[in-house]
């Protein structure tokens, strides 16, 4: 008995050790067949694995390197060293690796980390990466520490991560155009950090969502964990790839209070932060957007005050049919939402009508019994023995009607924008938006997610309309919240006569920054639409990205007037967000951790700059400096001495400022405090200076640094005929 328990405690003992393989104490890492030793430079490493892809600095004091092929012997090596050339940090993927934790095939194991180490795995949880440091615990903290300090050492990451990306979706057959972040957009993105804001939340607060793709968002407690490092930051999008138009692929990780990193892995579209033009509203344009405005104050004040929308439940499972009800409060909320869509066109409101929203919900409550029944379904469904004929004419009248899945509020969206199955001719899209139309009726039963649910809208009336076109998006004021779920195809419905012809092709252009898109029968494809259907044509450019303010001018030529004549039609379409209007807090100031900065030529230190209040909407700040010859300032806030002088950074956000005061000394901890204009540094501005000046600007004097110190008035990096003015005026006013 007693040799069976030793037997087993020495299994489970077994069992808890790591993994050792058969590496003698000198060696670090095999890669095909090449082995690393601990008493290798990188020399050493250069002559197995030729000249490294990416060279960079190393928080270790040494230096940062990445190796890789792809081919016979594929394999990506990341090597790390302190000052003195000793390897720090290794790590590899495939290349057949082993180390002494764990190679190249081995199933994922809790156990197997040296001090900080990573084991990356495969969707079958095989390991085909690893990473280890060959460090104390002391040298591992400073590594730690170096990183905080200096954010260049992670931004220099970002470059060997992209390295190791390549090489796996080279494996994967993926494709992969993405590169590193460029540097002012890694440091807008720490000044959103530090602000407890992201990117991706920049990219939602100004409607470019479109534009940041997030894989990944977590907080990470790397000291306990591991370090940043390539082969876990590649590893987070590892299976996830776009296309061109992302240039970006950006591992965001940032420091927080409580001891812990926040990381976030995005694809970027770098034009998400250009400025475009503002583009005026016509005079129609105008009158829509004051009636659409309204609109949305009215359904916002009403919303506020429904408390339950469901009068009466439903039963649909058994017979007799229980139809249930909507409060009449609802559906006119609802019916004040779908009236902003037809506004922004200018098209009639709808009025809800309440005979026509039970003949919806007994139609809904219908054609649920149906399907849980597996009768017959769709706009004209079976009647069920058990239900009445009066209920099924009743369920049966209104014949214009749309059948959807979802609530009845956003039942509104999913029908105008191709949710429900014809994404080319777009029925519902168009029941909503008829201009003839003058009643509808909405209802719906059921319970759980959108698909658990069976509605239908009721329409009647015909009035009278001298509209031409019905565009989705509006051809007027089209609300960003009605493409939640995205547009879908793009359609232009004419109703005097317009035909398309088989020439018809649509341009595109978005008027803020020129882009333009065209589509055309010759260019079609998964991502680029156009089908002719008379009347309708639908078109769709998937590289289209649209934010608030954006106006797009959508122009389809070679159409039929209806008189034979091949004309061209014009129209635009206003994107805008109304629901942000209304809430959005705007920054009131700036906190800075100093605004008196002293440094030496070629020493940095970042300045905290917060957005205050905390809760206001966009944190995104502009740092500028007011004389790049004394000093550079970065987005994240970092300030480098140039040369000795003064000078200020200025730091906006909307409509607030503050100033920080720039000195850099010399070696001796002086800084010269010169008079600007005073070319000759007697004290004061007078002729002799204006004079310098006019010989500098035309060629006559060679110019030093200090004479572009003093006499660069406008802060434009030269001395230019403004300077001269600018100093003779101070000349005058001195006098």
């Amino acid at each position: 008995m007693k040799k069976r328990i030793i037997v087993l405690f020495s299994l489970l003992l077994f069992l808890a050790i790591p993994k050792v393989y058969a590496l003698s104490t000198d060696e670090l890492l095999i890669v095909n067949g090449n082995v690393i030793k601990k008493n290798h430079t990188i020399e050493d490493v250069k002559k197995m694995f030729g000249d490294p892809i990416v060279t960079t600095k190393s928080a270790f004091g040494g230096e940062a390197y990445s190796f890789s092929s792809y081919g016979d012997n594929t394999y990506y090596l990341y090597i790390e060293t302190n000052a003195d050339g000793v390897i720090k940090s290794y790590g590899a993927l495939y290349g057949n690796f082993e180390s002494k934790n764990r190679k190249y095939g081995d199933s994922w194991s809790d156990n197997g980390y040296g001090m900080g180490g990573d084991q990356i795995t495969d969707n079958s949880d095989k390991v085909f990466g690893s990473l280890d440091y060959n460090t104390t615990r002391t040298e591992y903290n400073d590594y730690w520490k170096k990183l905080v300090e200096n954010n260049r050492y992670l931004y220099d990451m970002q470059k060997h991560t992209i390295e190791a990306k390549r090489i796996y979706n080279l494996v994967q057959n993926y494709e992969f155009t993405q590169t590193y972040v460029s540097e002012d957009l890694f440091d807008i993105a720490w000044q959103l950090y530090t602000n407890n804001s992201s990117l991706y939340d920049y990219a939602k607060i100004s409607n470019n969502q479109k534009k940041i793709s997030l894989i990944n968002s977590r907080s990470v407690n790397y000291n306990n964990f591991s370090l940043p490092n390539p082969l876990r930051l590649f590893s987070t999008a590892k299976n996830y790839f776009k296309g061109s138009g992302y240039k970006y692929l950006f591992y965001g990780v940032y420091p927080n209070d409580n001891g812990t990193w926040a990381s976030e892995t995005l694809f970027i579209d770098p034009t998400f932060l250009d400025k475009k033009v503002e583009v005026p509203l016509t005079n129609e344009e105008k009158i829509k957007f004051a009636n659409v405005k309204n609109q949305y104050s009215i359904y916002k004040t009403h919303a506020s005050k429904i408390e339950n929308p469901i009068e009466e439940k439903w039963d649909y499972s058994t017979l007799p049919l229980k139809e249930g009800k909507y409060s009449e409060d609802y559906l006119q909320l609802v019916t004040e939402y779908l009236n902003i869509a037809r506004i922004g066109i200018g098209l009639n409101q709808l009025k809800l009508n309440l005979d026509m929203s039970d003949a919806a919900q007994k139609k809904a409550a219908l054609v649920m019994y149906n399907n849980i029944n597996n009768l017959g379904s769709g706009h004209f469904p079976e009647k069920p023995s058990g239900v009445t004929d009066e209920y099924y004419k009743k369920a049966q009248s209104y014949m214009n009607e749309n059948l959807y899945s979802g609530d009845p509020q956003t039942s509104i969206i999913n029908a105008l924008n191709d949710a429900y199955g014809d994404p080319v001719t777009c029925g519902h899209r168009y029941n909503l938006l008829n201009p003839y139309y003058l009643e509808w009726g909405v209802g719906s039963v059921g319970s759980g997610i959108s698909m658990g649910w069976q509605g239908a809208h009721k329409f009647s009336g015909m009035g009278s309309s001298n509209v031409d076109l019905v565009a989705w998006p509006s051809n007027g004021i089209f609300p960003i919240d009605f493409a939640y779920n995205g547009i879908g195809n793009w359609t232009a419905y004419f109703f005097n006569g317009y035909r398309s012809t088989s020439d018809t092709y649509v341009v595109i252009k978005r008027l803020n920054d020129n882009s333009e898109y065209i589509i055309n029968k010759d260019n079609l494809s998964s991502t680029k639409v156009l089908s002719l259907n008379g009347s309708l044509v639908t078109f769709r450019d998937d590289a289209i990205t649209y934010t608030d303010g954006d106006v797009f001018e959508i122009n389809i030529y070679n159409l039929n007037d209806g008189s034979g004549n091949l004309v061209n039609y014009a129209y635009r379409s206003v994107f805008y967000n109304f629901p942000n209007v209304d809430n959005i807090v705007e920054a009131t100031d700036i906190s800075l951790s100093q605004d008196n900065v002293t440094i030496k030529k070629g020493e940095l230190v970042r300045v905290i700059a917060k957005v205050l209040p905390e809760d206001s909407n966009n944190k995104l700040m502009n740092f500028k400096i007011k004389n790049s010859s004394i000093a550079t300032v970065r987005q994240d806030g970092t300030i480098v001495g140039v040369k000795p002088g003064k000078t200020s950074v200025t730091v906006e956000s909307g409509n607030v400022s503050r100033v920080i005061n720039v000195n850099v000394s010399d070696e001796n901890g002086n800084v010269p405090d010169y008079l600007m204009g005073d070319m000759n540094q007697n004290g004061k501005i007078d002729l002799k200076d204006i004079i310098i000046l006019i010989k500098i600007y035309i060629g006559s004097k060679q110019q030093s640094d200090l004479d572009l110190t003093i006499g660069d008035m406008n802060q434009n990096g030269k001395i230019d005929l403004s300077d001269i003015i600018l100093t003779l005026k101070l000349y005058v006013n001195q006098k």
